[in-house]
């Protein structure tokens, strides 16, 4: 555990962090393994802090908690026994506590694209500067640029986790070469330099296009929730929100093979192939599809093929940045197609109400969609 992340944790337990140091801890917590912790927070628990907590305030906290982390993915669990002696810590020391384990806080979201490094600091790109030096990356004009090339000083692989933002998109060109445009309210997790014999590995939350750099000896893998897309080089599209129904991933060039640990499935697509992932159940196919149709986003286009509004709000409210609360249940079920580009969310609501009847209202960067009565 590095000094900065220490030094947090103790002006947590004093209540003194602000927001943007609560999130580096649950960020920090989300990537590396509890056990590193223990030992400082085994302190706080022989505490007279956490001795003079109820029963009962330990159990509720508990519940609820446990809720959260089974939401998580594996790796991020905690084993039972330790757990109920986080709980109790964190209940009744500070109320911000339970925001370590909500990963999509709104609270804790930051309106500007951020890079988390090894360290568990937080960098800001901000979009209103042209340039950003760092000693490992250079960010000019919505492009983030590492360093091409193996660092021989380096024998253990450094992991940077660039967010970017409803509203926002970045084009990131790794160590090796690669190139990958992330959408909007994605997250993406690699080393910032690739070691030889470590892999080329990645994670994604959300949506990227990826170009790769090919280099048979190190194949290059996209891990998601549910799947793995493994490559030597080409062109494809991984989309793996976790609010969405299914994990797509698209095939432009080359070759990719795509896999699930859980249920042992796998797919070996071709260009215009899509390998989809039903979370609902567990199953894992493949279709023809027309794949310059899911990179239009790339582009800044909106493309809609026969999708359930349902689908397309969450589209909008990622592009948008934007909320929206429809309460007309027969619209969320209507079927839409459409391409946009440069149109105001209100351009676009207009455009569907063309086919649709519905009213809605803007209030606070939120969107209520109501039955026309």
């Amino acid at each position: 555990m590095s000094q900065n992340i220490y030094n947090l944790l103790e002006k947590f337990f004093e209540g003194n962090c602000t927001a943007e140091e609560i999130n580096t801890l649950r960020n920090y917590f989300k990537r590396n393994s509890y056990d590193e912790i223990e030992p400082f927070l085994l302190d706080e628990w022989n505490s007279p802090k956490a001795a003079d907590l109820s029963r009962e305030k330990k159990e509720l906290v508990f519940q609820d908690l446990m809720k959260q982390v089974n939401s998580e993915n594996q790796s991020s669990r905690i084993k039972l026994t330790a757990f109920l002696k986080y709980a109790a810590i964190f209940i009744g020391i500070l109320s911000a506590s339970i925001w370590f384990f909500k990963p999509t806080s709104d609270v804790l979201e930051s309106p500007e694209i951020t890079i988390e490094l090894e360290d568990g600091s937080i960098k800001t790109l901000d979009s209103q500067e042209d340039l950003v030096e760092h000693s490992d990356f250079t960010y000019k004009q919505g492009e983030l640029l590492y360093a091409q090339g193996k660092d021989p000083s380096n024998e253990k692989l450094e992991f940077n986790t660039i967010r970017v933002p409803f509203g926002k998109s970045l084009t990131l060109v790794l160590s090796d070469g690669s190139k990958t445009i992330i959408n909007a309210g994605s997250s993406l997790k690699y080393p910032k330099t690739f070691l030889e014999g470590k892999g080329r590995e990645v994670y994604l939350e959300g949506e990227a296009y990826f170009e790769v750099a090919s280099n048979p000896e190190e194949p290059f893998k996209v891990i998601s929730d549910h799947i793995k897309t493994q490559v030597l080089g080409t062109k494809f599209n991984v989309s793996a929100y976790p609010k969405d129904k299914n994990e797509n991933i698209v095939l432009l060039e080359g070759s990719v093979h795509v896999s699930t640990e859980e249920l042992d499935q796998e797919r070996i697509l071709e260009p215009n192939e899509m390998a989809v992932f039903q979370k609902s159940k567990n199953s894992l196919h493949s279709i023809k599809t027309n794949a310059m149709n899911h990179i239009a986003w790339t582009k800044g286009i909106m493309l809609f093929r026969n999708e359930k509004f349902s689908t397309i709000q969450r589209k909008l409210e990622r592009h948008y940045n934007i909320d929206i609360d429809c309460k007309d249940e027969d619209l969320l079920e209507q079927s839409f197609t459409g391409r946009f580009r440069n149109e105001s969310i209100e351009e676009v609501l207009k455009t569907f109400q063309r086919a649709a009847s519905f009213s809605y209202n803007i209030k606070n960067n939120k969107i209520t969609i109501n039955p026309k009565k």
